[in-house]
């Protein structure tokens, strides 16, 4: 969990990765007796999210992020249930099941029956995966930075750890929550205005 001390620093850097000017909410702002949206943190993790999702549409051809993040979790715990890939991805139960409908169908992942439980089954990676995964490599880690690109070299980590404790310290919500859901099938931009547009996610 952050410190209160290292809170308004956060999101002011927060605001710089959502591209929004001077993110103060050291002193939540309001309006006519209404909080000002653009003034908190949970609007600043939304436009910064929209960011992160315009930027990989342009910039990776051959994977969503959620499609993505269960291949590189299946190639860390290696043969898994979907409930752990799930875990390890970060996505609820029935976006997980979706997500790994397309690589399975697109030849990328293979399914096979547990052996102790028959109802159960185990996921893994097959070598097109493989190399499909590798081919984004570049273009996904070139999205990172481009995400970052506001903040300073010397700043960009220590962000990284500050979000990495904030969202740490979270329940787990995966399970009924829309923190745990991750759109497969829309994708959205940012107007001039900071109002979001999305339309069809291609596949």
């Amino acid at each position: 969990m952050l410190r209160p001390a290292d809170r308004p620093q956060f999101v002011e850097r927060l605001g710089r990765v959502a591209r929004i000017e001077e993110a103060d909410v050291a002193g939540q702002q309001h309006e006519a007796g209404v909080l000002l949206m653009r003034a908190t943190p949970g609007y600043l993790i939304r436009r910064a999210q929209q960011v992160h999702t315009t930027l990989w549409s342009a910039t990776v051809s051959e994977v969503t992020g959620p499609q993505y993040a269960v291949l590189a979790a299946v190639v860390r715990l290696g043969t898994a249930d979907q409930s752990g890939i799930g875990e390890a991805a970060s996505l609820d139960s029935s976006s997980t099941a979706d997500v790994v409908a397309r690589p399975s169908a697109g030849g990328w992942l293979t399914k096979e029956t547990a052996p102790d439980d028959r109802r159960r089954m185990r996921i893994k990676l097959t070598t097109p995966g493989r190399a499909a995964l590798h081919r984004s490599a570049g273009p996904v880690e070139a999205v990172q930075s481009q995400v970052l690109a506001p903040l300073k070299r010397d700043e960009r980590a220590e962000f990284i750890g500050k979000a990495s404790l904030s969202g740490n310290a979270a329940p787990d919500v995966r399970k009924s929550s829309p923190l745990g859901t991750t759109s497969t099938s829309r994708t959205c931009g940012m107007s001039s205005g900071g109002t979001s547009r999305c339309g069809p996610r291609p596949e």
